[in-house]
């Protein structure tokens, strides 16, 4: 558990230790182990105390993680992070561990505004991110951040159609900067799901707003 919240610090204030190709692939390599994630995942019941803490810790260290500047397409480390929490028993998470998770998501979007992610990498958050708007049923603040990283990605996606010529309702094929972007159509089926969830879950003013926001961008 010390070593938990250690790594977090140290990832949120000394990102530089982490500069040298494949620190952060090993280091997650760790926390995912010390965290008993592949327990957690396999269980399907109630974590146990100290996995409670282990997980909700690893939540903000990655959150930490993904801050201005960093390079997402640095190694294979955000893929491998993703690759882990799609498969999060997303029921069994406690409430600050959800609002971490959501957290994760709303950063990673951010910096995708600036810097480009891997496509597969991109697409995990997407699924991620439409898993938790989908499952969410209590905490207002854990919709409006995954809503927030929704609208990142597609206004992302939006701005590239506009760069290429494309119309932006045509939410298929584009190249961002060398990498494609392919909202494939079973995406853009749950994308238009995902948003009458958002509608209907929470009377939460901030929540209306990026509806709306999302909702004049992309249908």
């Amino acid at each position: 558990m010390v070593v938990m919240d250690l790594s977090r610090l140290v990832v949120g204030y000394c990102a530089n230790a982490l500069a040298a190709p494949g620190n952060r692939e090993k280091l997650f390599d760790c926390l995912f182990n010390a965290s008993d994630w592949s327990s957690v995942v396999s269980r399907g019941s109630q974590m146990l105390k100290p996995q409670e803490t282990n997980v909700l810790l690893l939540l903000r260290t990655i959150t930490n993680c993904f801050q201005e500047g960093t390079l997402l397409k640095d190694g294979r480390w955000v893929q491998q992070i993703f690759e882990a929490l799609t498969q999060v028993p997303y029921q069994l998470l406690s409430k600050p561990q959800r609002v971490a998770l959501a957290s994760v998501l709303f950063n990673f979007s951010c910096i995708h505004l600036d810097t480009p992610a891997s496509v597969a990498a991109r697409d995990q958050c997407l699924s991620l991110i439409f898993k938790v708007l989908r499952l969410e049923k209590e905490d207002p603040e854990v919709t409006y951040r995954a809503s927030v990283a929704l609208g990142n990605i597609v206004s992302m996606f939006i701005l590239v159609c506009y760069d290429y010529q494309l119309r932006p309702d045509k939410l298929y094929e584009a190249q961002d900067r060398g990498t494609a972007l392919n909202l494939k159509s079973a995406q853009v089926k749950e994308l238009k799901e995902v948003m009458g969830t958002i509608r209907s879950s929470f009377s939460d003013g901030r929540i209306s707003n990026v509806f709306q926001e999302i909702n004049s961008l992309a249908l």
